[in-house]
């Protein structure tokens, strides 16, 4: 009776381990075929609607304070500096060569000493 016990608990042992080892490889495989599908393609012109869009330039303003707001740490008595600056990126197309600018904004909070 205690050789079948032993022996069946070497068969689940080597068991869930081939199990787990079957199925890191399997998981590998399926992504790194994932991975392979996926083509990137980049933002479509809008005027010739057959180029794609490339990084050009990126130009930005530096950070310029917007207005000063109560602390945001915690400190009483003490400001904080609303900053925000501004980023233009000029994408040109592929086929056409017309540039077309995006611009974003970003913001941040700084402490004030």
């Amino acid at each position: 009776m205690k050789k079948w016990k032993n022996l069946s608990a070497a068969v689940l042992a080597v068991g869930m381990l081939a199990a787990m080892g079957i199925s890191a490889f399997a998981g590998a495989e399926a992504e790194d075929q994932a991975q392979a599908q996926m083509q990137p393609t980049g933002m479509k012109c809008t005027k010739c609607e057959a180029g794609e869009l490339y990084l050009t330039d990126s130009v930005d303003t530096g950070w310029y304070t917007l207005e000063y707001v109560l602390c945001q740490h915690g400190y009483p008595n003490k400001m904080d500096g609303k900053e925000e600056k501004q980023i233009t990126n000029i994408y040109t197309c592929t086929n056409c060569k017309i540039s077309q600018p995006s611009k974003t904004k970003q913001t941040r909070l700084v402490h004030q000493q």
